[in-house]
């Protein structure tokens, strides 16, 4: 560009970009002093050198950098219930409502991972409960063969003969048991009968070694009637004789029947007159307090029955 006899070149502000006349001091857009002319720079009234433009203001880029996104309030606490554990279905619900508001000044990251966590709890939950009623089937199963087993072993105790009161245990003190029993003399009944005598109770139970073989007279009532066992199809008897109020509690014998032609049936509640041979004692045990008492044990040869 020829201007007045002078050739002008254009050039472009490093600033703007605009394009003006490297004879101009400064970029006549936004003011910025022409470095290529050297008396662009004029002292102030103070002597300090300043641009030519005073308007002029350099262009300055500033760079701003992202603001850093916090986690949200919800998906901490989400995650903080899924890892405990007993909670995760309160973190399920706290990660699905923080996912689902669109806040984009907040990070989700946590509420993600709190989903993942609360999702394997409710896996090993479903699979542990899976279990669990595999175990109560096999408890179920074993509870029933065990009840059949009971209602087995009830029905084989109905069939058992029980006893109101003891269980007598054939075991004897002395020598003298019913195998070993003496044999009853060739003698008539009425000999054996007058050879009979009165033994106080205490007697017989203070020392009964001394006075087995003895024969006795008692006058007593039937007070249990008990079957053997299942080899024996003997019957035994609790008998007691009369106390002072005709109530018939008083001294226990425990008793054999051997009488000799005389087949009338024993019950329960008989009153008798036996003559019989004291034959030692037998252990009682009693069925309610489990306690064991050695009870005189009587064989009896002869009796008349006196009351029924």
């Amino acid at each position: 560009m020829k201007r007045g006899g002078i050739i002008m070149a254009l050039i472009k502000c490093p600033d703007c970009g605009k394009e003006f006349s490297d004879q101009a001091p400064a970029c006549p857009n936004c003011g910025r002093p022409n470095q290529a002319q050297g008396g662009n720079v004029q002292p102030n009234e103070n002597g300090i050198p300043t641009p030519y433009n005073q308007g002029y203001r350099p262009t300055v880029t500033v760079s701003q950098s992202q603001p850093i996104k916090k986690n949200s309030g919800l998906s901490i606490a989400a995650l903080i219930f899924s890892i405990m554990g007993c909670t995760f279905i309160v973190g399920i619900i706290l990660s699905i409502i923080d996912l689902c508001k669109k806040d984009d000044t907040r990070k989700h990251t946590l509420s993600k991972v709190a989903l993942v966590i609360s999702c394997i709890w409710l896996i090993i939950g479903i699979v542990g409960s899976t279990g669990n009623d595999n175990d109560k089937t096999s408890d179920v199963a074993i509870a029933t063969e065990s009840s059949i087993e009971d209602v087995s072993e009830t029905a084989s105790v109905i069939d058992t003969p029980v006893f109101e009161e003891s269980e007598i245990e054939s075991s004897t003190e002395s020598e003298a048991t019913t195998e070993t029993m003496s044999f009853v003399p060739e003698e008539s009944k009425e000999e054996f009968i007058a050879s009979c005598q009165e033994i106080s109770y205490k007697t017989l139970a203070r020392t009964p070694d001394e006075y087995i073989g003895q024969r006795i007279v008692l006058t007593i009532k039937i007070s249990q009637v008990m079957q053997g066992g299942w080899f024996d199809d003997s019957e035994y008897y609790r008998v007691y004789t009369n106390d002072n109020y005709d109530m018939w509690l008083g001294d226990e014998y425990f008793m054999y029947d051997s009488r000799i032609e005389d087949n009338t049936k024993i019950l329960k509640d008989d009153v008798w007159k036996v003559y019989a041979e004291f034959i030692g004692t037998e252990t009682v045990t009693r069925a309610l307090s489990g306690t064991k008492e050695d009870v005189p044990a009587i064989k009896v040869y002869y009796a008349d029955l006196l009351s029924e």
